[in-house]
């Protein structure tokens, strides 16, 4: 885990863990009818969108004994299981090709279930518009309270928008004064003609200093 990486616990700062509550609460309250609620995470900041989906995670694993399972969904990258360093374990791509199963790859992270990327494969696209991909999703939806993915950029590969089909929601992640408009606008047009629905940003690295 690198050390520029804040991972929630009762040790992190009051303001870091309240900011997790208020948008465990926010999302809850957009969900509130939902049940089993997979939830997306997208941004153009591949270690952003990594520590955000790990601490929103461990946040819902904290109330009414939520069962929890994070995904690295990112199969070009596996940014998060680098992050985790789980990166050499089987996970989604063995799963989605039928290689091996979701119960034999999962790993036990912070009082919730992890399931690494995986194998690299050519075409994870492929793998994620399939009859697998779905009952993949139909079986953690059965296991599981809240399920959270990490997806690459939707403005870069077509693996998000084709998810946009089983996630209940998505929730990009922007960073201060790195995020441009044109990729916001990119991404929010994408997940728009791919039927996504956006439940809320996450504005990260943002300033302390400032009163607004």
């Amino acid at each position: 885990m690198s050390k520029n990486n804040i991972i929630l616990s009762e040790a992190t700062p009051v303001e870091f863990q309240e900011a997790y509550n208020i948008l465990r609460t926010n999302l809850n309250c957009v969900l509130n009818c939902e049940k089993s609620k997979i939830i997306a995470l997208t941004g153009g900041e591949k270690d952003d969108v990594s520590s955000v989906a790990l601490n929103m995670s461990i946040s819902f694993s904290q109330i009414d004994n939520n069962r929890v399972l994070l995904i690295d969904g990112d199969m070009h990258y596996s940014g998060l299981s680098a992050m985790l360093e789980v990166s050499d374990k089987d996970g989604l791509s063995n799963c989605l090709s039928g290689s091996s199963t979701r119960e034999k790859c999962t790993v036990s992270l912070n009082n919730i279930d992890f399931l690494p990327a995986g194998s690299k494969t050519a075409n994870p696209a492929n793998l994620l518009d399939s009859q697998a991909a779905v009952n993949f999703c139909d079986d953690v939806k059965k296991c599981y309270d809240y399920v959270f993915i990490v997806l690459p950029s939707v403005c870069h590969w077509s693996d998000g928008v084709i998810f946009a089909k089983y996630a209940d929601g998505f929730v990009p992640v922007v960073r201060h004064n790195i995020t441009r408009y044109k990729e916001l606008k990119s991404l929010i047009n994408n997940l728009s003609l791919a039927d996504g629905r956006i439940l809320g940003f996450v504005y990260n690295k943002a300033p302390g200093n400032r009163r607004n």
